[in-house]
């Protein structure tokens, strides 16, 4: 086999992979049904990604994965270090940088569980939680500890680990504060 370059064909529209189509004489996009006829089929300079085929060498056992190159089209910019910085950061460093005072509370919390009082299925969560959904029924519930003594104000609502927000900022203001907020705003 000799070192040809070939291109992988890609949607233009949706970026998912595009399969030729005799009959119609074009490529068609299984997922959104974009056609792109051969004619005007030009994949060589829009592609993010060129594959290289050639025989996959093995070094000491291991397979070299060196037949994989990226085009032209998809060196861009790179990101500034602070938002590469926040995009590997855990949710922990990232809540330190934000307010000490949070990632103490994330990183003491304690998984909480309990049973659904509508329809008895287990519910887990974390004591940085002020409410909980069932995963059977979809109701929201609130451990009555927390509504009586008005923790729910002060709390983080966090959902579960894999959910988590970018960023959880928090904060509190009396109803007094936000009227005087919003009336001042509508005056502007």
């Amino acid at each position: 086999m000799c070192d040809q370059d070939t291109t992988a064909i890609k949607c233009r529209q949706c970026g998912s992979p595009s399969y030729f189509d005799q009959k119609s004489e074009g490529f068609i996009c299984p997922y959104c049904g974009s056609f792109t006829a051969w004619a005007s089929a030009d994949y060589r300079y829009t592609l993010d990604m060129i594959f290289r085929h050639r025989p996959i060498p093995l070094v000491d056992g291991l397979i070299k994965l060196t037949h994989v190159g990226i085009g032209e089209t998809a060196v861009r910019d790179l990101r500034s270090s602070d938002e590469m910085m926040q995009r590997t950061s855990s949710l922990g460093d990232l809540l330190y940088q934000l307010d000490k005072g949070t990632f103490e509370k994330w990183d003491k919390r304690e998984e909480r569980s309990f049973d659904c009082p509508y329809c008895g299925s287990e519910i887990t969560g974390f004591s940085t939680q002020s409410v909980f959904t069932c995963a059977y029924c979809g109701n929201k519930i609130m451990l009555s500890e927390v509504f009586e003594s008005g923790e729910y104000g002060d709390n983080l609502v966090f959902g579960y680990d894999p959910n988590m927000y970018d960023l959880a900022l928090p904060f509190k203001i009396t109803k007094a504060q936000a009227i005087e907020q919003m009336l001042r705003l509508v005056a502007e």
